[in-house]
């Protein structure tokens, strides 16, 4: 199976020679989406029902109180699909595709499919490590700060995506979350949108997970000095502002 998947990985890296075809590159640009969608279902196989599994009396006795949830033991153990997708090119290649070089030769759609792909294949401890070493959390990061609208289905992804790399990951991922300088300034430029203009129940969801995103942050010593940059867009202190919402009556 992984020989299968570097297979689908070369050709989701391959760009259209052809830039003046219109019609060829829109259907490259389907391919590439289709390939992706490929990925997320075979990585989806089998999950839902691991995530709706309830730990049975025999578990506890097995595993422990700590491990006997059937999810946290898959996300140690995982089954065939994703062990086959981390000895593939898959995890390189999609955290390639999320950079600034690889998202301005994609379409929207395409980066959706690759977002929602990553987060697929992350539910296993050693991919969600490995991406995070190469430094996916950075670009998905950018990709929330650089997004116009918060309520945006690629927002709304890449934070489900930064959820899962810490949720699997664990201390491993929020410590290299803590090491990015523009991550606590990213996530507050949403939040401070979503503080201005959001209204809506979905709204708040979205207010409150940034704030509990930025919480893990804080967990590292690394991301301290960072809430003592400057705000991009008011130049005040981050710190000085996030007291201000603390302590500001609703």
């Amino acid at each position: 199976m992984p020989q299968v998947f570097n297979t689908l990985c070369r050709l989701i890296l391959l760009e259209v020679q052809d830039q003046e075809s219109s019609d060829m590159g829109q259907f490259w640009e389907g391919l590439r989406t289709d390939i992706a969608d490929t990925i997320t279902e075979i990585a989806n196989q089998g999950v839902q029902e691991v995530k709706d599994a309830e730990p049975s009396t025999e578990d506890k006795l097995l595993y422990g109180a700590e491990m006997a949830l059937p999810l946290l033991r898959f996300f140690k153990n995982g089954n065939r699909n994703l062990k086959a997708f981390s000895d593939s090119f898959v995890p390189t290649t999609l955290c390639r595709m999320l950079t600034q070089e690889g998202l301005d030769r994609s379409s929207t759609d395409t980066m959706i499919s690759v977002l929602e792909a990553l987060t697929a294949i992350s539910y296993y401890e050693p991919i969600a490590q490995q991406v995070v070493e190469l430094g996916v959390g950075r670009d998905l990061i950018r990709i929330i700060r650089e997004s116009q609208d918060f309520r945006s289905y690629v927002v709304s992804l890449a934070i489900e995506a930064l959820w899962n790399l810490i949720e699997v990951g664990g201390q491993v991922a929020i410590t290299h979350l803590a090491s990015y300088p523009e991550a606590i300034n990213s996530l507050k430029s949403q939040f401070d949108k979503v503080m201005k203009k959001g209204h809506k129940k979905d709204d708040k969801c979205l207010r409150n997970e940034i704030c509990v995103l930025m919480n893990f942050i804080v967990s590292s010593e690394q991301s301290h000095e960072h809430f003592m940059y400057q705000d991009w867009a008011s130049g005040n202190c981050i710190l000085d502002e996030m007291i201000g919402y603390a302590v500001h009556d609703e």
